[in-house]
């Protein structure tokens, strides 16, 4: 913060007084003058004016700059007080990561030890504190969860640095560290590709399938640029060879998606990667990566509020081939009148062979949309989503449709029947009458002989007590009123 200054005047008693004239004499300097000023005083005097104005400007400046350079000083000295023999990360692979530091200190005690983590491009930094015995030299680690709800997929980059505190007040960061976790059982590899900005890491003989996975990127990245996709960073593919080496590497999953469906790959948008199983025995390598590739720039271009519709949609039109099974699932049910609306596909359905289908109407509504109005539509649709619009406000804004008109267009021209809306009354349903709730009548009591009469009456036949209550409450009430109408009466007299 800087500070302006004023050129000193010397006070007596209460009076001001000026310099004198520079003819008059002057008088002899104080022995008590500091070695500082005295000097730089007689320069001055000997330079002439201009060398004063100079010396006086510049001297509070020089003064600050002296200060700051202690203070750095001090702070180098508080900092070299504290010393870091190791930091590492112990890759506990696949539960979790133990971020390890050993750490001194000659002035104090540590007191306090904080790993700070980035992990994955999308997701914000992370503090975790560090478990130890307080001492001057000390031992210590974080964990790091990696499965579960806490899971991190192989082929995140992460950066680390731990902050050290003393008890004498003494922090200390550690320069920022970068690792890649990566499945410490398996020696990696890498090819990078010559168009896109996409590198495929693999291992063993797996180098045939990382060419042909980039190869079918690069085919992906210039077929979507029709539909305004575009590719915002650079991503990492992760191959695996084996599906027991791929189940391993996933996060948990049901036993009956496990046994009835075999997920071929991921996309994961916060940490820039897409996985895939590289085995040709259970699907289509290239078309897989090309497909979850597609996840990353739809999830670039439009957030992650796009309808499954639209980005499974889009992700099967970004493949070199679409898959026979979901053109002819999506023909079984069309032929059996068993198409979902389109607003049911805002999630796909959990039933393998409906979920199958879903994949194929998703691929032909987005086909249409683009055959039909162009892909600069479809690229104002996905900024109107990412601005914060609605589905249906967005498909308004861009082609005049919300869903279900969208719906009904596409069904026409795959050929399937309208759908039937049911727009009829509600059938009225029968309420039972309930009997009226009575107070049950004390033992010996007679009954009621009058089916007209009030709940109170037979309340007060049964109970003398009861009654009684009944009777205060009313005179209550009736005082209250009285009391209301006098005061009501006094205001107005006083009135008028």
């Amino acid at each position: 913060m800087s500070r302006r200054t004023r050129p000193h005047q010397r006070a007596e008693g209460n009076v001001l007084r000026a310099a004198p004239p520079r003819s008059a004499a002057r008088p002899a300097q104080s022995a008590a003058l500091s070695p500082l000023v005295s000097p730089t005083s007689r320069l001055a005097e000997r330079l002439g004016p201009q060398a004063r104005f100079l010396l006086f400007r510049l001297l509070p400046f020089l003064v600050m700059a002296g200060a700051l350079l202690a203070l750095l000083a001090s702070s180098g000295s508080a900092q070299e007080a504290i010393r870091v023999q190791t930091a590492a990360v112990d890759n506990r692979w696949p539960r979790e990561l133990a971020f390890q530091i050993t750490a001194s200190s000659e002035a104090a005690t540590i007191t306090e030890i904080t790993v700070l983590l980035q992990v994955g491009s999308g997701s914000s930094s992370q503090r975790g504190r560090v478990a130890f015995e307080p001492g001057r030299t000390v031992q210590g680690e974080y964990v790091m969860r990696t499965r579960g709800t806490s899971y991190v997929p192989p082929g995140t980059d992460i950066e680390y640095a731990f902050e050290i505190v003393d008890a004498a007040g003494n922090r200390l960061t550690t320069p920022t560290a970068r690792m890649m976790y990566l499945d410490p059982r398996f020696t990696w590899d890498f090819l990078k590709s010559s168009s896109a900005p996409a590198t495929a890491w693999y291992y063993g003989n797996g180098a045939g399938m990382a060419r042909t996975s980039l190869k079918a990127v690069e085919d992906a990245t210039r077929k979507l640029e029709r539909a305004g996709l575009t590719i915002a960073r650079p991503f990492k593919l992760i191959l695996y060879n084996t599906r027991e080496h791929w189940r391993d590497a996933q996060n948990t999953r049901s036993e009956t998606q496990e046994r009835e469906l075999i997920l071929l790959g991921t996309a994961h948008a916060d940490h820039d990667l897409v996985l895939v199983l590289a085995d040709p025995a259970f699907g289509d390598v290239a078309g897989t990566a090309a497909h979850e590739f597609t996840h990353l720039l739809v999830n670039s271009a439009a957030g992650n509020l796009v309808p499954a519709w639209l980005n499974e949609g889009l992700a099967v039109y970004g493949q070199p081939s679409v898959e026979g099974s979901y053109l002819s699932f999506l023909e079984t049910a069309i032929r059996q009148n068993r198409l979902p609306p389109l607003r049911g596909l805002a999630s796909l359905p959990g039933r393998p062979a409906d979920n199958i289908a879903g994949y194929g109407q998703a691929y032909s509504v987005v086909t249409y949309l683009i055959d039909t109005h162009g892909p600069d539509k479809m690229r104002s649709l996905l900024q109107a989503i990412k601005e914060g619009q609605a589905i249906d406000a967005a498909l308004q804004q861009v082609y005049g449709l919300e869903q279900d008109s969208l719906d009904a267009r596409w069904r026409e021209s795959v050929g399937a029947p309208p759908r039937q809306y049911d727009f009829s009354a509600p059938t009225p349903i029968a309420v039972p009458s309930v009997p009226p709730m009575t107070m049950p009548q004390s033992p010996g009591s007679p009954a009621q002989s009058e089916p007209g009469v009030g709940e109170a009456a037979g309340v007060a036949a049964s109970n003398p007590a009861g009654a009684f209550m009944l009777v205060g409450v009313g005179l209550i009430v009736v005082s209250l009123l009285a009391a209301a109408g006098l005061t009501a009466a006094h205001l107005f007299r006083r009135r008028t």
